[in-house]
C-alpha cells in the first residue's frame, strides 16, 4: 500500500470503519502549556521533537521579554527533514517549524540533537514548580485534533526531570541558534555534567540508561491478565511487540490502539494472528501503556530509536493522574474510530 493512499484520505488496507465514531477535539492540553508559560516568573524549559503553535511561541517571547529565562530543545533539522520525506503534512509542519526558529531566534535559547524527541515543560522548579509531560509535539493539531495523552508532574518529578534535562541541554545537544535568523550552529558539549540515571517513578531512554525499556517489559511480565498500550510507531522485530504476541497467545487479552498506517501492515497482521485486538484513530499521537495494576505514559516509540537509543522521557504513574490515564485507554477501546481485521484468505482448492 503506497502513502499516496493515506495522502487521498483512504482508510488504509484491512482498516474497517466504525461506523458508530464520533470525532471529539481537546484544547484542555494546550491551554495548560500555555497557562504554565505565563505563569513563569524566572525560569522555564521545553523539549518537543517540534514547534508549530502560535499561541504558544507567543507566549515564550512574551515571557522572555518579561526576563524569564527560556531553554528550548528541538530535533535538528537534518531528523526533521528525514522524518517528513514522504509525508505531505510533516513537510509542512517542517516547514512552518522553521518559521517558529526564525521567530524564536535571540529571545530564547535553542539547542537541538537528532536525539531529542521527548515532549515536557518544567517552570521555575526551585521556587513555585510546575511541570507537564505530554505525548504531543506543540503543534496545533497535535494539541487540538490528535489522540494524545499529558500529565502534571509532582515536585519530586520535576526536580528529576529538571536534572536529566540539564545533562541533555548541555551535554547531548548537537547544534545551537545563536544568531536572530534561526540557522543551526554547531554546538560543542561542556564534558561539564554527567548523564543522570532518574530515580523512582521518572523513566528515561538516554545513551546509559533505558529505564522506560526496562519498566515496559517488567509491567506485561509481572502476570497480568490484561494489557492497553497506545503507540504511534511501531518497528518489525522489535523484543517488545514478539512479547505482546507471546503474552497474547498465552491468554493475556491484549489491546493494541495505533494510528492506521499502511507501513506497518505486516506488524499489525502478526500481532492479529497472535489474537491481539486492534483499534485505531486516524491521528493517534498517544503512547500509554496499563496492565491490570500498573499505567505508564511515555514520549518513548515503541521502536529502537525511542526504547534503545535517543532521548525519551516517561512517568510510572501510581495515584489519580494514573485514573485519569486509564479511563481515556479504556474509553478509546470502546469509541474507536477503526478497527484492524485480518484479510480474508482465499479458499484453497
Amino acid at each position: 500500500m503506497s502513502n499516496n493512499h493515506e495522502k487521498n484520505n483512504a482508510v488504509p488496507l484491512n482498516w474497517h470503519i466504525n461506523e458508530n465514531y464520533k470525532p471529539k477535539t481537546n484544547i484542555d492540553m494546550v491551554n495548560d502549556v500555555i497557562d504554565m508559560i505565563n505563569a513563569s516568573k524566572s525560569f522555564l524549559v521545553i523539549s518537543s521533537f517540534f514547534l508549530a503553535h502560535t499561541d504558544i511561541e507567543n507566549a515564550l517571547i512574551k515571557a522572555a521579554s518579561n526576563g524569564v529565562r527560556c531553554y528550548v530543545m528541538f530535533a535538528t533539522n537534518v531528523r526533521l527533514q528525514q522524518e517528513g520525506a514522504n509525508d505531505e503534512f510533516t513537510k509542512k509542519a517542517y516547514q512552518r517549524h522553521s518559521e517558529t526558529l526564525r521567530k524564536l531566534s535571540g529571545k530564547v535559547l535553542i539547542h537541538a540533537s537528532n536525539n531529542f524527541h521527548a515532549k515536557i515543560i518544567l517552570c521555575d522548579p526551585n521556587t513555585e514548580p510546575r511541570g507537564m509531560l505530554l505525548t504531543a509535539n506543540l503543534t496545533h493539531e497535535a494539541l487540538g485534533r490528535n489522540q494524545e495523552l499529558s500529565v502534571h508532574l509532582t515536585k519530586n518529578e520535576i526536580i528529576e526531570n529538571m536534572k536529566i534535562l540539564r545533562w541533555a541541554f548541555w551535554e547531548y545537544a548537537e547544534n545551537e541558534i545563536i544568531d536572530n535568523k534561526g540557522t543551526f550552529y554547531a554546538y560543542r558539549p561542556l564534558n561539564e555534567i554527567t548523564e543522570y540515571e532518574c530515580k523512582n517513578n521518572v523513566l528515561q531512554t538516554t545513551p546509559n540508561y533505558k529505564t522506560i525499556k526496562n519498566e515496559l517489559m517488567q509491567m506485561i511480565n509481572n502476570k497480568t491478565k490484561s494489557i492497553i498500550i497506545s503507540c504511534y510507531g511501531w518497528e518489525e522485530g522489535h523484543v517488545l511487540i514478539d512479547k505482546l504476541c507471546e503474552l497474547s497467545k498465552q491468554g493475556v487479552v491484549v489491546i493494541v490502539l495505533a494510528r492506521p498506517r499502511s507501513q506497518y501492515n505486516k506488524i499489525f497482521i502478526k500481532m492479529k494472528k497472535s489474537g491481539i485486538q486492534i483499534y485505531g484513530f486516524k491521528w493517534l499521537h498517544a503512547k500509554a501503556v496499563m496492565t491490570d495494576t500498573q499505567t505508564m505514559i511515555m514520549t518513548s516509540n515503541i521502536e529502537k530509536n525511542g526504547l534503545d537509543e535517543g532521548f525519551e522521557l516517561g512517568i510510572l504513574l501510581d495515584d489519580k493522574r494514573s485514573e485519569k490515564i486509564r479511563h481515556i485507554l479504556n474509553q478509546w477501546t470502546h469509541e474507536f474510530q477503526y478497527e484492524f481485521k485480518l484479510p480474508i484468505e482465499k479458499n484453497k482448492k
